[in-house]
């Protein structure tokens, strides 16, 4: 009788760890990149790499580098490189969210730009996935965005 007490209190301990160690996971961070715009078409690139967590059913934060290459972009002044998310909700829809890193210093200066944000969930819906993109912009009249986007973050929590 005190060996299956003893047992039972070693599965309850066996069954709580897993638990505990399967919510931790929920909330481990998730890499995006290296993304490159490069070989677009465009006189610079853009790259970006970093990470991101869901923090729960409705919410993420992201963190890493973007790094705008001018190359032989005539102007000599690159618009930027840009980071931005794009979320898909449980039910279907989506929506992007803005900019959450940037590096819009101009070029010639060798710099990345680290950036942390709390990602805006502007419908409160549980967000299934995201993806991530790197948006590199030239002055070259155009100033249409060249994007790289990373591979589909699911979320743990939904």
């Amino acid at each position: 009788m005190l060996r299956s007490a003893r047992s039972g209190v070693l599965v309850v301990i066996s069954c709580l760890a897993v638990i505990l160690l399967g919510a931790q996971s929920a909330w481990a961070a998730q890499g995006w990149g290296p993304l490159s715009t490069a070989g677009a078409g465009a006189a610079g690139y853009g790259t970006g790499s970093g990470e991101l967590t869901f923090n729960g059913e409705r919410g993420l934060s992201i963190a890493g580098r973007a790094t705008d290459v001018c190359g032989s972009d005539p102007s000599g002044n690159g618009m930027g490189v840009y980071v931005q998310v794009y979320q898909w909700y449980a039910d279907g829809t989506s929506a992007g969210v803005g900019t959450h890193i940037k590096d819009a210093n101009g070029c010639g200066n060798g710099a990345s730009s680290y950036g942390y944000a709390a990602v805006t969930n502007p419908t409160g819906k549980r967000i299934a996935y995201v993806a991530v993109l790197v948006c590199e912009i030239d002055q070259d009249g155009s100033q249409q965005p060249i994007c790289a986007a990373s591979a589909k973050k699911y979320n743990p929590n939904v």
